[in-house]
């Protein structure tokens, strides 16, 4: 290295040799979506770029897919059942590092049977639901508003005209459980207009309340004469 080359000069030489010994990854989660994440350069450089491109094209070095400060990226829009290649650049002012390794990835074509906006693999393979029942613990409520999907969440296999968002997606219920708080009152019969939201009116199916208590005290006597 130069005596006396400029700090931001120096760093950029040390992250270009970071980067290029390092993999990026490259991880599904749906359909549409890939989630790309590499190690940090240590100094951190002011930023990343990741560009993209598909089979028998060239990089566009002037247009990257994706610019910010993360170490993980989260590209959505995706053209389905093609395979899609990234490489990751550092970036210190103008001054941008050589391409990282390679990665690439074929982005499944999902189904959403249900229209319930989870995939249907994912029903199976994560949430343990039906992904040809819509409400899989029959409590009125979808699956996905249990979860907390909204409609920035699906992908283009869900017909919005069946899925129904959940309007507070800070608070979630089980999808496979039709009593989450375990008050025995249903979480449809809580939260009534099944939205996933507690509204005036209804109880939350997150949360045992006084509301409870009538029907916690009548399962106590039943189990008891039983």
């Amino acid at each position: 290295m130069t005596k006396g080359m400029p700090i931001k000069k120096r760093i950029f030489l040390f992250t270009v040799t970071f980067l290029l010994c390092h993999f990026a990854t490259a991880g599904f989660i749906h359909a549409g979506h890939l989630v790309i994440s590499w190690q940090q350069a240590d100094p951190a450089p002011e930023g990343y770029r990741i560009y993209h491109r598909m089979e028998g094209q060239t990089y566009d070095y002037t247009q990257p897919i994706w610019t910010g400060s993360d170490e993980s990226a989260d590209i959505k829009n995706l053209e389905t059942e093609v395979t899609h290649y990234f490489v990751v650049r550092a970036f210190i002012d103008n001054l941008e590092s050589e391409d990282s390794d390679e990665v690439n990835a074929i982005i499944a074509d999902a189904k959403d049977s249900d229209n319930d906006g989870i995939t249907d693999n994912d029903e199976t393979d994560i949430y343990g639901t039906d992904p040809y029942n819509p409400d899989t613990d029959d409590d009125g409520i979808q699956d996905g508003t249990e979860i907390g999907l909204t409609l920035a969440d699906i992908g283009p296999e869900t017909d919005i005209e069946w899925f129904v968002p959940d309007e507070d997606p800070t608070t979630t219920t089980s999808p496979t459980n039709w009593d989450t708080d375990g008050d025995f009152i249903s979480d449809g019969d809580e939260d009534l207009n099944f939205n996933g939201r507690a509204d005036e009116g209804e109880s939350d199916p997150t949360m045992i309340s006084s509301v409870s208590f009538p029907m916690i005290l009548r399962q106590l006597l039943l189990d008891n004469d039983s």
